[in-house]
């Protein structure tokens, strides 16, 4: 068993402050059950104002990745909310998959000009 897998990612809100808390390691196999977490998160009824993001103590890119799609959720409740206490290095793998993710465009639809051709195939 790896050092990582004992010191898991975790969450935890404070209610009183709005603040989103970022914990442990953020690793692809340290992050177990996201999919709960961003939904307990996006139906919460408070606007989260900040991700402190401090106590993150290792980042792959999948954690990357995974912090980068908890922002986006929350970022349709509170287009002001902001990371703090990224350490420069999570920060910089943070900002790539931003960039990459930005870069990706959706596939050309077929043109429907041979709509009833195809319908009659």
């Amino acid at each position: 068993m790896s050092d990582f897998a004992v010191n898991v990612a975790s969450v935890d809100l404070n209610e009183q402050d709005n603040v989103l808390s970022l914990k442990g390691s953020w690793l692809v196999d340290a992050t177990h059950h996201p999919d709960v977490w961003i939904q307990k998160l996006t139906t919460h009824p408070l606007a989260i104002k900040t991700i402190d993001a401090h106590d993150i103590t290792h980042m792959d890119t999948a954690g990357a990745l995974l912090l980068h799609h908890i922002q986006e959720k929350l970022l349709l409740k509170n287009p002001d909310i902001k990371i703090s206490g990224l350490h420069d290095h999570f920060q910089n793998m943070l900002t790539l998959v931003t960039q990459e993710l930005s870069s990706i465009q959706a596939p050309a639809s077929k043109s429907h000009v041979d709509l009833f051709y195809y319908i009659g195939k």
